[in-house]
């Protein structure tokens, strides 16, 4: 035994691994190139049903549609939904927002009444083409005949009635059949009231109209519904700059967005067939 040399084996080993074209550096680097930064990237890669519009797209949309292309705010809004942007995030995040920074520039007076009212007519037009060629339109086609219903209207001189629209369209995202009354007058809006049944009638107002004239329309309303737990709901600038106005005019709720809207009705719904069981 003391005669024989006996050499380490763990030497031998790599040296045949070597000699196989074995490397474990390159090994590793392989894997980590082929299968951990992939599923990294993977994991950190956003849902694009779960991404927001940012600030940059909201500016760009509301100077696009101040702007003298005319189809420029529909190429933005369009390519973010081409990006799988859902429609109820587009209406509620990017247009509503828009409009109320092209509000904020009338205000400041960096734009005149022509400008916002084009601006307006673009944004409306973009929201229809969206219900159009989106899921709001599909969605209210699968509908069943026993959902929920909402009528959707603005008054008098209220005629391009961007938030009402955006409103409605959020409804049917939800689920919600949606008729639409753009521009009736009073006497147009309690007939409709009181011909068909609807769980929520949306007014919405700008800031030029008498409030007396809306206070005796809700109770017109309550009168002649033919669904007597219909809960009326204000809508429009005029609610934005007062938040209890509703509440003062004798509506059940004020909504100043499409998202408030769905929120509001929907919990309007759910205490009524509570209250029934």
């Amino acid at each position: 035994m003391d005669g024989m040399n006996f050499a380490p084996t763990a030497p031998l080993r790599l040296a045949g691994a070597r000699m196989a074209g074995f490397n474990p550096a390159a090994k590793l680097a392989n894997l980590v190139e082929s299968e951990v930064i992939p599923r990294l990237l993977l994991s950190r890669r956003a849902n694009p049903a779960d991404r927001r519009p940012s600030a940059a797209h909201v500016e760009t949309l509301a100077r696009l549609a101040l702007s003298r292309d005319p189809g420029a705010a529909a190429a933005q809004v369009m390519s973010l939904r081409e990006t799988g942007m859902p429609v109820e995030v587009l209406l509620n995040d990017l247009i509503t927002p828009a409009a109320r920074r092209i509000g904020v520039f009338w205000t400041i007076d960096s734009v005149d009444f022509v400008e916002v009212a084009l601006a307006a007519g673009r944004l409306v037009a973009v929201v229809r083409a969206l219900g159009a060629h989106g899921e709001a339109f599909a969605r209210e086609a699968m509908i069943a005949a026993g959902a929920p219903c909402a009528l959707m209207a603005t008054v008098g001189a209220e005629r391009h009635g961007l938030g009402a629209l955006t409103a409605a369209q959020t409804l049917r995202c939800g689920g919600w059949r949606v008729r639409e009354a753009p521009g009736v007058s009073a006497n147009a809006l309690v007939a409709l009231a009181s011909r068909a049944k609807f769980d929520v009638i949306g007014l919405s107002l700008g800031g030029d109209r008498n409030l007396d004239e809306i206070a005796r329309l809700i109770a017109r309303l309550r009168r002649v519904s033919r669904n007597r737990r219909a809960a009326i709901a204000l809508g429009g600038p005029a609610c934005l700059a007062d938040p209890m106005l509703g509440a003062r005019l004798g509506a059940d709720f004020t909504a100043t967005s499409g998202r408030e809207a769905l929120t509001r009705a929907q919990a309007h719904l759910n205490s009524v067939i509570e209250s029934v069981k």
